[in-house]
């Protein structure tokens, strides 16, 4: 089993995949219809969340492709089947390889969590055909933030990259992934980020409002913020003379080498 900071069984956790899907869809279609994604392909999106990324490759494959999501927790992905979609529970730090010959494979917020990143991506780059395509994206919080600052607010993200790097993640992974897909062997890589500025006191930031709910208890627990501090952070999110810099998306892409 792997080890995710932000486990699928808490109760506001369909509400938090629901804000990311929002902030990071457009993003992560543009980067897959840059790859050439079209009618007929066989694709695979691993950490499939609840599903709106594989949903729409489902609609752009149509009848002559299929598209497989896989999940560690598909608890959030019922309701996605579809002649040309299959939902998979598969854990891919331990289970038995992804069907493979894949057009493309895409993993969003996926890999900077795993211990075992760079064993998960050979496994990514092995489920692909020759010249078929990766696409992974990733965060990095450096920029993250609120502006005009705030102490506790900055506080708080302290404490969540603290709790990723306890648990064997890396906090701003995205600015690896070119480095990582040439080191698999990967060919004709590309990256480019996202950065998004929230205005405060409105849904966009939802994503933060979230995101510190599912790790409060441990936050505090940890000593890593106390109550007060907690509770100045979520009302930095509520003032509107303030913006949130969400943390940058970075998306790479590669294409496994036609002679592999």
């Amino acid at each position: 089993m792997t080890t995710y900071l932000y486990p699928h069984g808490w109760d506001g956790e369909g509400d938090r995949l629901a804000t990311l899907e929002s902030l990071w869809d457009p993003a992560s279609i543009a980067r897959l219809e840059a790859v050439g994604i079209e009618a007929g392909w066989r694709c695979l999106e691993v950490g499939a969340g609840s599903g709106s990324i594989a949903r729409w490759m489902a609609d752009r494959v149509g009848d002559a492709g299929h598209v497989t999501a896989a999940d560690i927790d598909v608890s959030h992905l019922r309701g996605l089947a579809r002649p040309n979609l299959t939902v998979v529970q598969h854990d891919v730090t331990s289970d038995e390889l992804l069907p493979g010959g894949q057009d493309l494979v895409h993993a969003r917020l996926l890999l900077k969590h795993l211990p075992t990143r760079d064993a998960v991506l050979s496994t990514l780059v092995a489920a692909l055909r020759p010249g078929g395509w990766l696409v992974v994206e990733d965060t990095d919080w450096t920029a993250a933030g609120a502006e005009p600052p705030a102490e506790a607010f900055a506080a708080v993200l302290r404490g969540l990259r603290r709790l990723m790097e306890q648990a064997g993640g890396v906090h701003d992974y995205g600015r690896v992934l070119p480095g990582a897909l040439r080191t698999a062997g990967l060919v004709d890589i590309g990256a480019e980020g996202t950065a998004l500025v929230l205005p405060c006191a409105t849904p966009a930031v939802d994503f933060y409002r979230l995101t510190f709910g599912q790790v409060r208890d441990r936050l505090i627990a940890s000593g890593l913020v106390d109550e007060t501090t907690y509770a100045t952070a979520l009302a930095t999110l509520d003032d509107p003379a303030r913006v949130a810099l969400a943390p940058t998306l970075i998306g790479a892409r590669g294409r496994r080498h036609s002679d592999a």
